[in-house]
């Protein structure tokens, strides 16, 4: 123990006067880091056999010095632990302090495990002093992150958290439920001693509901794994209560209570201790035993007295309200400069919009221009194009007028001819006559076709070469009449370019439909004809 605080004291030189106007100047990181690091070993030792108020006291030497380095992890788990720590000695204010202290360090770290155990820390402040609203939702938080982060430790926290909420607000079905799947966890991680504490509590629970059988079973699960002086006083503490309650005995009971206390004692378990001191005045006062009734009274204020429980309330509103007051303040700031910086971009998109528009205008400008000029170049060829359309319109209606003298003119010479054939008994003269007239039907239906290649002048094509290799006995006429069609052309169209009746053209069409061996309405000539393109 001398050896203890002889370090102690060491550490608090050091962290008090390292950086200090001295002959030995100041420290380096590495120094300080060891130093910090034996501060959080002793605390650990303290903490280890439930010596609390000295480890709160090295984990602040080693905040001390933490604080000399950048904020880290080192810094942040040290103030964890220390929150850890003020809850456990019912100091809830400080416990939130530091809590809200070290989480935007966690945040900048990335650390959402930490940040996890931060709002475990907070749900059981919050539910110490009873406001159930806040511990619920942090909680319920600290759940969720658990269950995302598949780990087990934190699934069993989580999970006893939420048995504990459960019970205190008299759904004991639920809170048993959560206790019995804690449970289940830690025996799959073979974590006994978080098994025992659970099984401690499973016990408590059934105390409260006057069910002693299962109160007792449980408390004989939790037997063999006693560890810790607090899992001893909480078992004879428990088992105290329950045989009060369930047999009436007792001295029985004051034996278990007193070997709670005995147990408490050795460590630091302030509120424990005055739990068992409030459970025996209440048995000597039902014994009659008022000597020892008051005297457990006496020493139940006592030690209220050094307790901060009256005014723990107040200070963490305080706290909160000042953590809050802080974080308008730094709101305020950041809107502040949020609102400068918003003028400035305001103003500079004005300034760029302006530019901007100014120069959408000029090619606005340039374009219309450029449109006006094409629109009149487009006019000047309109213009153009009609007077050579109509040009060409005449040069036909002359060539068609001439082409009809002409077909006129040998078909009056075909009939002529035919006449004087009959007339003559020669045969051969008649022979000679049929072979002339041939001769000028052939020359006037070559002519039409050059004239209605005028109209179809790519007919020797793909379409064409295709078609007559699927169709090669079609005729000449019915070679050209699917041309015609292939080109799309009415058979209005097709009557002016032929010079046949609209009656011949459809008949010509009903024929070719058949030949082709197009059957049905639903499929016509254009389309069945487009597949040889």
């Amino acid at each position: 123990m001398l050896l203890v605080f002889i370090s102690v004291f060491r550490l608090q030189a050091m962290g008090e006067g390292r950086h200090a106007d001295s002959g030995y100047g100041p420290a380096s990181d590495s120094e300080i880091l060891k130093d910090a690091a034996e501060a959080v070993s002793l605390a650990e030792a303290h903490e280890r056999d439930f010596i609390f108020s000295e480890a709160i006291r090295l984990r602040l030497v080693a905040d001390s010095l933490y604080s000399l380095l950048s904020p880290d992890s080192l810094y942040a788990d040290n103030r964890l632990c220390l929150s850890g720590l003020y809850y456990r000695t019912g100091k809830y204010d400080l416990a939130f302090r530091q809590v809200m202290d070290v989480m935007p360090v966690y945040a900048d770290l990335g650390d959402d495990k930490a940040l996890l155990k931060c709002e475990n820390i907070l749900g059981s402040v919050f539910y110490a002093v009873r406001d159930y609203e806040k511990a619920s939702d942090y909680f319920r938080k600290f759940a969720r992150g658990a269950e995302q982060s598949g780990d087990t430790t934190l699934m069993i926290y989580a999970l006893q958290n939420l048995a504990v909420y459960a019970n205190s607000m008299g759904d004991f079905r639920r809170s048993q439920s959560f206790m019995s799947e804690s449970i289940s966890l830690c025996r799959q991680v073979g974590d006994s001693s978080f098994l025992c504490r659970m099984y401690e509590n499973l016990s408590a629970t059934y105390i409260n509901e006057t069910r002693f059988e299962e109160a007792e079973e449980y408390l004989s699960l939790a037997k063999p794994l006693l560890g810790t002086i607090e899992q001893k006083g909480q078992y004879h503490h428990y088992l105290g209560v329950l045989r009060f309650f369930a047999d009436g005995n007792s001295s029985v009971a004051v034996e278990h209570l007193d070997s709670a206390l005995v147990y408490y004692g050795q460590g630091e378990f302030f509120r424990q201790e005055q739990s068992c001191l409030e459970m025996l005045q209440a048995i000597y006062a039902s014994d009659g035993d008022y000597v020892r009734a008051y005297e457990t009274l006496r020493r139940y204020h006592d030690n209220l007295a050094y307790s901060r429980e009256r005014d723990v309330v107040r200070e963490l509103f305080l706290a909160q309200n000042e953590i809050l007051d802080n974080i308008r303040k730094e709101e305020m700031s950041t809107r502040r400069h949020r609102q400068t910086l918003i003028l400035v971009l305001f103003f500079s998109a004005i300034a760029i919009a302006g530019a901007v528009a100014l120069v959408l205008l000029k090619k606005k400008t340039y374009r219309i221009r450029m449109r006006e000029a094409e629109l009149a170049n487009q006019e000047l060829l309109n213009a153009k194009r009609a007077q050579e359309l109509a040009a060409e319109n005449e040069i036909a209606k002359l060539k068609k007028l001439q082409r009809f003298k002409t077909d006129r003119l040998v078909e009056e010479m075909i009939g002529r001819l035919s006449g004087f054939r009959e007339e003559i008994a020669d045969p051969e003269m008649r022979a000679e006559l049929s072979s002339i007239c041939t001769q000028f039907r052939s020359l006037k239906d070559e002519d039409e076709w050059r004239e209605v290649r005028q109209f179809v002048p790519d007919q020797d094509t793909t379409f064409y070469n295709n078609l007559i290799s699927a169709f090669p006995n079609l005729t000449v006429n019915e070679r050209r009449l699917c041309v015609f069609l292939n080109k799309n052309l009415t058979t209005k169209e097709i009557s002016a370019i032929t010079r046949q009746s609209v009656h011949s053209i459809n008949i010509a069409r009903g024929r070719l439909r058949s030949k082709l061996g197009i059957t049905g309405d639903n499929v016509s000539i254009q389309e069945f004809l487009s597949k040889f393109n």
